[in-house]
């Protein structure tokens, strides 16, 4: 697939010339210093909190180093169209993009390869043929255990298996450590084994390591002012949302939209059905030259309830196909707190089966004791991460201030109501720019329904809230 790319906006000035984005596109300050240490540095781990624009920076410095001309991206198989959809926005060059899926052979024109982790063994003969200008690994955690078959098809074993060779290297994500220090080092150590390349050495100073019979013991964390330092001086740029505030707005939306792989049938299956309801509810219209209005609006209408009963079991059918999706995505979010918002009650509690003590429920069918319970647990404690809300029941009048991200694994039919879902997160209390996701299938209702709801918020921001760059 090929991206035709934009013009590019190149200032006077040399900080113009530095940062060239499409026309109407500018990266915030932070995004900028964080596009200055990816030029500045062949091997970069890139762990900005999440919801700050790390793909947009990677793009950044694809824009600044026209010399990149051979480029593979490596990601989860649910960000794969983000990356292609990123990339056409914001590349001001034309550049040949391929997206590979299972069914796809290697394209040896292509300038950019976007691939997911899955499939890296398939294909993985083409990608060590020659290096890369920069390889990109993005949630680069994946990769955290040497011996699992995704991280040797991308690093090697130090034998035959040789490693995916590449000129620059970006490794993306915003948890480097989910729960120890040991779960960094295969990264650091790629990026920098100069630094990290020993593994012993590292576990013994940052690790709590200790030697026994049965071999080094690393389970342990030590001496982490010292790791944090030696990080930031070497490989690592991490900026949290809390020190970037000036910079970023009091509410931002993302549409990740997810390759529907093993659920096409049933995704095209709704659509078709909504697609039929529209058609119906269109057919619905007075016709008052004929005698038997009453009789065509009646059976009209009936057609109209027949088809939206239809699409709802649809509806339902592609949300539960999409539970393992969103959850692959909440465990993006490391330690931070989460409000998320579906509409059946099947996803809800599959989620929370998933999630377990990690996570509370709150949907119609609670009484409102254990609704008020599930709200002060996930405001008050700490080890309850995620709040997984019906959008009916937990839209309204309800405070969940202590988280600032906001994932909807479903939307509503009505705008308004996603609106006010939001907002019990943006509301008095929140001390955070608020991030909010729509996570829907490609070409799905939801995927319909959520740029909708974007194009109706930007109308509406740009005629009520903001003028003169003041919001």
């Amino acid at each position: 697939m090929e991206s035709t790319g934009r013009a590019e906006k190149i200032g006077s000035n040399e900080r113009g010339r530095l940062y060239q984005a499409p026309n109407g596109l500018d990266y915030l300050p932070f995004q900028k210093d964080g596009i200055d240490f990816l030029t500045t540095h062949s091997n970069v781990l890139l762990a900005d909190q999440m919801g700050l624009g790390k793909t947009v920076q990677v793009i950044g410095l694809i824009n600044r180093l026209p010399e990149l001309k051979r480029i593979l991206i490596i990601c989860p198989a649910s960000l794969r169209l983000n990356w292609e959809r990123e990339l056409k926005k914001w590349l001001v060059r034309p550049y040949r993009i391929q997206v590979l899926n299972g069914g796809k052979t290697f394209d040896h024109n292509a300038d950019i390869v976007v691939v997911n982790f899955d499939i890296l063994s398939r294909h993985r003969i083409f990608l060590i043929e020659k290096s890369w200008d920069l390889l990109v690994i993005d949630e680069a955690h994946y990769l955290k255990n040497p011996t699992t078959l995704r991280c040797t098809a991308v690093f090697g074993n130090g034998g035959v298996l040789k490693p995916i060779p590449a000129v620059r290297r970006v490794f993306v994500t915003g948890t480097p450590i989910e729960n120890r220090p040991k779960e960094i080092w295969t990264l650091v150590s790629q990026l920098s084994p100069t630094d990290f390349g020993n593994w012993t050495e590292f576990a013994l100073q940052y690790c709590e390591g200790r030697k026994t019979n049965r071999g080094l013991m690393a389970n342990g964390a030590s001496n982490l002012e010292e790791l944090q330092a030696r990080l930031r001086t070497t490989v690592m740029i991490r900026r949290l949302k809390k020190e970037v505030l000036h910079d970023l707005p009091e509410k931002r939306r993302q549409l990740i939209e997810l390759p529907p792989n093993g659920c096409t049938d049933i995704v095209q299956h709704e659509y078709r059905i909504w697609e039929r309801y529209l058609s119906a509810k269109a057919e619905l219209c007075p016709e008052t030259d004929e005698d038997s209005y009453e009789e065509a609006v009646e059976r009209l209408r009936y057609e109209v309830r027949l088809a939206f009963a239809e699409l709802a079991r649809a509806r339902h059918e592609v949300a539960k196909a999409k539970v393992p999706y969103v959850m692959e995505h909440l465990n993006n979010f490391g330690h931070e707190k989460v409000v998320v918002f579906a509409h059946h009650r099947a996803v809800i509690n599959k989620l929370k089966e998933g999630l377990g003590d990690r996570a509370v429920a709150f949907h119609g069918a609670m009484g409102i004791s254990s609704r008020q319970k599930a709200i002060d647990d996930f405001q008050k404690k700490p080890e309850v991460q995620f709040f997984i809300g019906s959008i009916m029941a937990a839209g309204c009048g309800i405070t969940l201030t202590a988280a600032s991200n906001v994932v909807f694994a479903e939307l509503d039919w009505t705008p308004g109501k996603v609106a006010q879902a939001e907002d019990r997160v943006h509301r008095i209390g929140q001390r955070n720019a608020v991030l909010v996701q729509y996570l829907v299938f490609d070409n799905s209702v939801d995927a319909k329904m959520a740029k909708t709801l974007l194009e109706k918020q930007a109308i509406i921001s740009e005629a009520l809230d903001t003028m003169g760059g003041v919001s």
